[in-house]
């Protein structure tokens, strides 16, 4: 079953960076808010999604069901848990985004999203909010851009899957019924370009923008129904391609989805030249 929220409002809070990290706490709330308004209404008219940033920082650095959606920037082991070093990522992931979820089958909740929480990877990367508006990005070649990574996994944080297939993943469809490609087979065009695509390379800020095509899914996933009656859900050239995530066997009664995002420097996907990129998630 497709995960979705059965109300689409949630506020996220941010944990304390360490204080290695690059990015300034003031610019961390910024990036993350400018995130989460990228998918919610106003900014996407035709939408119920509000998605809000608590103005504060908490000390605590659990992702897990805790009742807390949480942003949690790890450094030192890039681990769920780096204290216990239980449930480490792959150091391919630049960011990791977890999704608590209803599982009843046949039930009319099945999939209904309980929880989330993004964790980005500061032990094997580097991250910047990047400039801009086509300024001086030179200080930036090595960097990420927060901002681009947050947009993405606050997309995961809703229930949206990648626009292709990464290596294990179920076979899904697409509005049409078509079946999602691979990536190791996309060459460009439109499921390269979304957001929800799963790469994202160095200094790269296009991923803070929707495409029209997501701007669609969102708005037909969660359709804010007067605002849709008044023609704010057309979208020109809508391809209807987003999609939203399956289910992955987990503990009774939920369904625990990690969905990552990768560089793709160190695993080259031959058919998209965007650079040295991460693998946003899996």
């Amino acid at each position: 079953m497709p995960l979705y929220w059965a109300v689409p409002r949630a506020t996220l809070e941010l944990a304390r960076p360490p204080e290695s990290f690059s990015v300034t706490i003031a610019d961390f709330q910024e990036a993350a808010q400018a995130a989460a308004n990228t998918w919610s209404y106003p900014q996407l008219e035709g939408s119920a999604v509000e998605l809000d940033i608590s103005p504060t920082i908490v000390d605590s650095q659990t992702a897990g069901r805790d009742g807390h959606n949480r942003v949690v920037i790890r450094t030192g082991m890039w681990c769920r848990d780096p204290i216990l070093m239980t449930r480490c990522h792959d150091a391919s992931q630049i960011a990791v985004t977890e999704v608590w979820s209803r599982s009843n089958p046949g039930g009319y909740n099945d999939g209904e999203i309980l929880e989330a929480d993004i964790e980005i990877n500061n032990v094997d990367y580097t991250w910047s909010v990047i400039p801009s508006g086509g300024g001086d990005t030179r200080d930036f070649v090595n960097d990420y851009d927060l901002a681009s990574a947050l947009t993405h996994e606050m997309g995961h944080f809703l229930g949206f899957a990648h626009t292709c297939l990464l290596a294990g993943d179920p076979l899904r469809f697409d509005d049409r019924g078509a079946p999602s490609p691979a990536c190791t087979e996309v060459t460009g065009g439109p499921i390269s370009d979304a957001t929800m695509f799963p790469y994202l390379a160095r200094a790269e800020i296009r991923d803070r923008e929707l495409s029209p095509d997501e701007v669609s899914a969102a708005c037909r996933t969660y359709p804010a129904a007067s605002r849709a009656q008044e023609g704010m859900c057309q979208v020109a050239g809508d391809g209807g391609r987003a999609r939203r995530t399956h289910d992955l066997a987990g503990p009774a009664g939920a369904l625990i989805l990690a969905l990552t995002l990768f560089w793709r420097g160190r695993r080259p996907v031959q058919s998209v030249a965007r650079g040295a990129t991460l693998r946003k998630d899996s």
